[in-house]
């Protein structure tokens, strides 16, 4: 069965819809043009919010004002990326004109102020080891208002850099046999040796700087590379080749037809290695020295009384330091031959009485 509205029924229908309508519309427009005290958000300064409730007239009535957390935050460096000890600038922001301290494992460290921009900065000494950081904002009395805690992070020890090592030159002829080698490096390092290419030791630098490491070399050329070695075992610097030679060792001895002597002035002469000293020992003191000369050869004059003798000799380098030794000799020294006879001028004996001619005994 189809039912059919009246004109009347259909124009009440249409006027209600249209009511309605237009209630929506004003609805929508007091929403856009009027929003309710309760969303509101922050007011112009960025620090605080409003809140509002209305009374049964319809009246906004205006409560305390509720401030936002000053919350400082961090933004350089990043405490993950292996920081070195040292200096090491912070970088941050915070509220506008508010104190920031920094704390170091619960210690603090100091404090700055956030810039009208909310920016700040401090440079931080950081110790090498793990360490935790916070940072803290303080109110006008200087109480702790929001903290902001940072995981805890590892801080290296500083890289040091190292001096390449220098070696000092060797004084004079110097001979292959015991050799102190001598120089310079960063004091607390390590210096490795390195002879011929071979590596023959270490040795710490002190203080002052200075380094010496004792060896053993033969005689001949030879070249040297010193490293310079950090804590951890490595190498950070490395020198150049040093060369040099190291004279032969002639071993000191007589050089004499006999050992016949009489007591007083003698010469002895003998071999030796050139640039050192001779001395000549006898029974154990030293009666006269004397420097080997360039060619190798030596002279040496002496004052021995008559008697026996353990006679040896010894060579040492510019330094006094032994060089070598010879074996002993025993010699016997003759008296000097004091008893020579007088010389006597002949003389004539006259006789007594007048001498006649003839023959005259």
């Amino acid at each position: 069965m189809i039912h059919h509205r009246e004109k009347e029924e259909v124009r009440r229908f249409d006027i209600f819809k249209l009511i309605v309508l237009l209630i929506l519309i004003a609805l929508l427009l007091w929403f856009w043009l009027s929003p309710p005290a309760f969303v509101q958000g922050p007011d112009d300064s960025g620090d605080t919010a409003v809140a509002t409730t209305t009374d049964t007239d319809g009246d906004e009535e205006m409560d305390e004002e509720v401030r936002e957390p000053n919350v400082p935050e961090l933004e350089s460096p990043v405490l993950t990326n292996g920081l070195e000890a040292g200096s090491t600038p912070l970088n941050g922001s915070a509220m506008p004109g508010s104190t920031v301290r920094i704390m170091v494992d619960g210690q603090e460290m100091g404090t700055t102020e956030a810039a009208a921009d909310g920016s700040w900065s401090f440079d931080l000494d950081l110790e090498a080891g793990s360490r935790t950081l916070s940072l803290e904002t303080l109110d006008a009395d200087g109480n702790v208002d929001t903290t902001a805690d940072f995981p805890a992070f590892d801080v290296a020890a500083p890289a040091v850099s190292l001096d390449t090592p220098s070696l000092d030159d060797l004084a004079g002829d110097v001979l292959g046999g015991p050799l102190t080698l001598s120089g310079r490096g960063t004091p607390g390092s390590t210096v490795g040796v390195w002879i011929d290419g071979v590596e023959v030791g270490t040795v710490e630098v002190g203080a002052d700087g200075n380094w010496s490491f004792d060896t053993d070399l033969a005689a001949g050329d030879h070249d040297v590379r010193l490293q310079a070695i950090d804590l951890d075992g490595n190498v950070a610097n490395e020198s150049e080749g040093f060369g040099f030679s190291l004279g032969a060792l002639t071993l000191p001895a007589f050089d004499l037809p006999s050992f016949d002597f009489s007591a007083g002035d003698l010469d002895f002469s003998g071999v030796g290695t050139p640039g050192s000293t001779v001395e000549l020992v006898a029974n154990g003191e030293v009666v006269g020295t004397a420097v080997v000369a360039d060619d190798g050869t030596w002279t040496l004059p002496a004052n021995l009384d008559a008697g026996n003798y353990d006679l040896s000799l010894r060579m040492l380098d510019a330094n006094g330091n032994l060089l070598a030794e010879s074996e002993g000799r025993s010699v016997s020294i003759a008296a000097a031959d004091d008893d020579a006879a007088e010389f006597v001028l002949p003389t004539f004996t006259a006789p007594i009485a007048d001498i006649a001619g003839g023959d005259i005994i």
